[in-house]
């Protein structure tokens, strides 16, 4: 009897109650539905239960933490409408199915690391830093102070390194560059990379991620939106983002990719469930057990004594099962 894995993890969602509202920002389409109706925690919870998603990581950033990224776009506070408070009543709501990342404030404020301390002591399992929107380098030295409390508190951290735009930010490939030295002198942390480095793997700069991948055993590639674009738009299975996923997967191999939708970001192109079937029904290059990985094992190994009652029950039941079928054939 051929065993499969019933565990999915989500490894990138976020919740608004709204973001580019239509009724200061006429220009912006219907299509995109997070900007005229809420996207919260239970709309997420029940894409997750028709997905057969079981856990997801939940990332609180509010309008705050993404200002510059709202200046430049010639928005405010008000298009915005989020934040930790709201997260967390839903981390509360459903404890057994979401993990908490928060975002870090500008480490160079003074108050940026009693912040960071009180949310990971709050119940966040790690920190997410956006060293494009913070106009910051990853090997500041205000940064690796948030790296050194990570550790110490023995809690992961998660790299989104979109929204570059130098002058005003490093670019993309120093960023990266420099992510290298970080991995170099936490090399016990771990570490995932949102959207694999930013990098269209297919691309001239596409090996960046592989080259560190390969190099430092805690680092982690995240999948969702590889390239930075939905150039796939509405053709299911998303053959582009399947040939991207491929790419990663023949230079580094399935050990440290990480299944991720970045939710609800594509749901004006795809549906939830789409992005899972996609891996579950269609990814003809992996074997069933490196899909398991992929979706699950992965994370979990990621989460390392953070993960959740509800995971390790369930992978470990799945897993007796298998030696049981596997025993009886």
């Amino acid at each position: 009897m051929k065993w499969r894995l019933s565990v999915v993890i989500d490894t990138e969602v976020h919740i608004v109650h709204r973001v580019y509202l239509r009724e200061i920002n006429p220009t912006r389409s219907l299509t995109e539905p997070y900007s005229w109706h809420s996207h919260d925690g239970d709309l997420l919870v029940a894409e997750m239960d028709r997905a057969g998603v079981d856990q997801a990581f939940l990332i609180s950033y509010t309008a705050q933490d993404v200002a510059r990224f709202l200046e430049r776009n010639g928005m405010g506070p008000e298009d915005f409408v989020s934040g930790k408070k709201y997260v967390r009543f839903y981390l509360e709501k459903y404890p057994d199915r979401l993990y908490w990342f928060t975002t870090t404030p500008d480490p160079r404020d003074e108050r940026a690391l009693s912040i960071l301390k009180k949310d990971l002591e709050l119940g966040a399992v790690g920190i997410k830093i956006f060293p494009g929107i913070l106009g910051i380098h990853m090997n500041d030295r205000h940064l690796m102070e948030v790296f050194k409390v990570a550790q110490s508190m023995g809690r992961l951290v998660m790299i989104g390194p979109e929204e570059t735009a130098p002058p005003e930010t490093p670019t993309l490939e120093t960023l990266l560059n420099e992510l290298d030295e970080v991995l170099v002198e936490f090399p016990k942390l771990p570490v995932q990379l949102n959207h694999a480095g930013c990098f269209d793997p297919l691309g001239p700069h596409g090996d960046i991620a592989i080259r560190l991948s390969r190099k430092h055993n805690n680092l982690f590639l995240s999948t969702a939106i590889l390239g930075y674009c939905f150039d796939d738009e509405h053709e299911y299975p998303f053959p582009k983002q399947l040939k991207r996923i491929r790419k990663l997967y023949d230079g580094v191999g399935v050990e440290p990719l990480l299944f991720a939708t970045d939710w609800p970001w594509c749901e004006h192109v795809r549906k939830y469930v789409q992005d899972v079937d996609a891996i579950r029904r269609h990814c003809d290059f992996m074997s069933d057990e490196d899909k398991d990985k992929f979706l699950a094992l992965n994370a979990q190994r990621y989460l390392g004594k953070l993960a959740k009652p509800r995971l390790t029950k369930a992978v470990s039941t799945a897993a007796g099962w298998a030696q049981g079928s596997e025993g009886a054939a």
